[in-house]
């Protein structure tokens, strides 16, 4: 009768790649990446919210010299992909408040969204505990929960860091 609800299953929550990344605070996973080609530090936070049907969306966002300049949602472990033009709206819930948040596919087919404002939407991520974004897949729509209470940057100062080839 409702074929294009979204479908909604409980998801499970934990810090990305726990040991991978560096340091970790039970939702986000922090670490440090060091661009020796351009002598730059970047640091990275990343949150994930896993549904029982293996559908995952990460968080990523990245910063150097203490801006936020990055901020991805990224798709992972799944065959569909986002349908969204090359700039789209997206419907999110910040602690039971609905907003849009505007992102742009760089690839038609892209398991990739890149955020416009991402030191807005870190802000956002730090004054908040729970956050639901709404995807429209090929499959239909999808909402995924993820609790976003500390995003805390000095853990990302703390990791050891990964060097880029």
């Amino acid at each position: 009768e409702f074929n294009n609800a979204p479908k909604i299953s409980e998801p499970e929550f934990s810090a990305p790649f726990p040991g991978k990344y560096g340091t970790t605070n039970g939702m986000w996973a922090f670490g440090k990446v060091v661009d020796r080609m351009r002598n730059e530090t970047i640091s990275e936070a990343y949150t994930i919210s896993k549904t029982s049907d293996q559908n995952e969306l990460l968080i990523r966002l990245q910063r150097k010299e203490g801006v936020t300049f990055k901020a991805t949602l990224e798709l992972h472990k799944r065959t569909g992909f986002a349908i969204c033009g090359y700039d789209c709206a997206i419907a999110i819930s910040v602690d039971g408040k609905m907003r849009e948040l505007v992102a742009r596919n760089h690839n038609p087919g892209a398991t990739e969204l890149e955020v416009f404002d991402a030191s807005g939407f870190e802000r956002l991520l730090k004054n908040s505990s729970k956050l639901f974004i709404e995807l429209e897949l090929d499959d239909g729509l999808k909402q995924y929960e993820f609790r976003t209470q500390g995003l805390d940057w000095s853990a990302a100062d703390a990791a050891e860091p990964m060097f880029s080839s």
